[in-house]
């Protein structure tokens, strides 16, 4: 909060942190009115008032649209932690008893695979039993997931590790398996580690290596050798048709490529070398621990992960 500098602070509202953060969100007035269902003029207006107060252009031109301004960005970890504290206030407040009634948002950080494993498994009792539930999804950063929830810009964090304790609650929601994919014809029968190494890899990293690519390189370590990382993306996505159209190998999750109809010239092999599965995890921040709505889903997300298995 001390990073906001105001010059008036008697101007300054919940109202307008809220049109604040939808412009440096949507980067443009028409459309940040539209997401908070005001009028354009309505929202030019909130412009003016926070341009006043900040002292700042908030938004400026760039191209043939808009963009923020640096101080714009520098305020938003200030601003999504003062209104992610009054939805919890409200929450605590108005929240009634039944999720039917409940009206609030919650964001998750996640990567592509557990978002889409999680819309599949629990989104339609979500919809069904607290619709007016909104749920907020983030990219998944392991190296900075912890500071958002610290901040109040993420509530819940699945992963496949847990991160530091401390105001961190954790527990584990399911387990996946590794399994190496590549075009038909490229892994060798049988898969030695020595084959493995030689082909030219495609990793995937969410900021730092993900758990599963740290227990691969940790496992190649021991057996002191390394494998060629040709190709790095930042989800799972594609990696089929990336694998497909040239000769590599990807090792992935064997849950995402059982949600998949693989072609007839996709191959799929075990590792030549043991691994653990992966155990990924949802954590949340001890300010929404108590929370009744934040209870609730996470829930409906262990109950939905019962069955699950890679």
């Amino acid at each position: 909060m001390s990073n906001i500098m105001m010059r008036d602070t008697k101007s300054l509202d919940i109202a307008l942190l809220r049109a604040l953060r939808a412009m440096v969100n949507e980067s443009s007035v028409t459309q940040a009115a539209h997401v908070l269902g005001i009028g354009q003029p309505a929202m030019s207006g909130q412009l003016a008032r926070l341009r006043k107060i900040f002292g700042d252009p908030i938004l400026t031109r760039s191209g043939g649209g808009s963009k923020p301004t640096l101080r714009a960005l520098e305020l938003m970890t200030s601003v999504d932690e003062i209104l992610a504290r009054v939805d919890l206030l409200a929450a605590a407040r108005h929240t009634p008893s039944a999720p039917s009634n409940w009206n609030l948002s919650i964001t998750i950080a996640a990567t592509d695979y557990a978002r889409q494993l999680l819309l599949e498994r629990a989104l339609p009792r979500i919809r069904q039993e607290a619709p007016g539930l909104h749920l907020r999804f983030h990219r998944s950063d392991r190296d900075r997931v912890r500071e958002w929830m610290e901040e109040g810009s993420v509530d819940i964090g699945i992963g496949a590790a847990a991160v530091p304790t401390g105001r961190l609650h954790s527990r584990r929601l399911y387990r996946d398996a590794a399994v190496c994919v590549a075009a038909r014809g490229v892994m060798p029968q049988p898969l030695t580690v020595d084959a493995y190494c030689a082909l030219p890899h495609v990793q995937v990293r969410f900021g730092r290596a993900s758990e599963m690519e740290s227990l691969i390189d940790a496992r190649l370590d021991i057996l002191g050798r390394t494998r060629q990382v040709a190709l790095t993306v930042p989800d799972f996505s594609g990696v089929v048709d990336i694998v497909r159209s040239a000769a590599l190998v990807a090792v992935v999750p064997r849950g995402f490529l059982r949600r998949l109809t693989l072609p007839q010239d996709v191959d799929v092999r075990e590792p030549p070398f043991a691994l653990p599965d992966v155990q990924c995890t949802l954590y949340w921040h001890d300010r929404t621990n108590h929370s009744v709505p934040h209870k609730w889903l996470r829930s409906v997300l262990f109950e939905a992960f019962k069955s699950f298995s890679p």
